[in-house]
Order: structure tokens, then C-alpha cells, then sequence
């Protein structure tokens, strides 16, 4: 197996919302969706270490 030198951090997310309102109608409009950071942070960096 073949490691590339270069690392690239692809953030990836997934985010539940609803396209139809109570009354069955499209939603339209801006509308914020959260989700969390998508940089690894220390238990992550961890998790793959003990991966190792």
C-alpha cells in the first residue's frame, strides 16, 4: 500500500431538514442548517493513532 505525502481534508457533512411544511407546501426561502466542525480535533487525532 502506497501513502500519498500530501494530506487534503475533504469536510463532510450531514444535515436532517424538512422540504414540506405542515401543509404540504415546498419550503422556500434561506434557511441555516449546524452541523459540527469539519477539522479533526484531539479525539479524533487519538482514535487514529491507536488505529496504528
Amino acid at each position: 500500500m502506497q501513502w500519498c505525502l500530501f494530506q487534503q481534508h475533504y469536510p463532510v457533512a450531514w444535515v436532517n431538514t424538512m422540504v414540506f411544511d405542515f401543509k404540504g407546501q415546498l419550503r422556500s426561502g434561506d434557511i441555516t442548517l449546524h452541523s459540527w466542525s469539519s477539522f479533526p480535533d484531539k479525539i479524533y487525532i487519538l482514535i487514529l493513532s491507536v488505529k496504528e
